[in-house]
């Protein structure tokens, strides 16, 4: 069983492998559930300073299941609340690890 830490570890490891900036989990925005968390990020530049130009685009949400590691993408082209729930009725579905 993963703790939001070593979640959030996980998630920043992934993001650092991918981004082309440096970027930072906006823990404020993290979103908690009883099978794991979703993780929102952004560059480090945008939230230190604000400037809209530092501001990163397309950068979906990452799920992470606290109970099986699994690190799932979201996606941007619909709301954050629609992948949650369709990731949400695949467990139920039994697609995944136990929740």
């Amino acid at each position: 069983m993963l703790s939001k830490l070593e979640a959030r570890t996980l998630i920043e490891h992934e993001l650092q492998s991918i981004a082309e900036c440096e970027v930072v989990i906006l823990d404020e925005a993290t979103q908690d559930h009883d099978w794991g968390w979703v993780f929102f990020y952004q560059s480090r530049e945008y939230v230190e300073t604000g400037e809209p130009t530092s501001m990163l685009a397309g950068n979906a949400p990452y799920i992470i299941n606290k109970s099986t590691g699994e690190i799932v993408v979201t996606g941007t082209a619909r709301p954050t609340i629609e992948y949650v729930q369709d990731y949400q009725k695949r467990l139920q579905d039994g697609e995944h690890g136990a929740a």
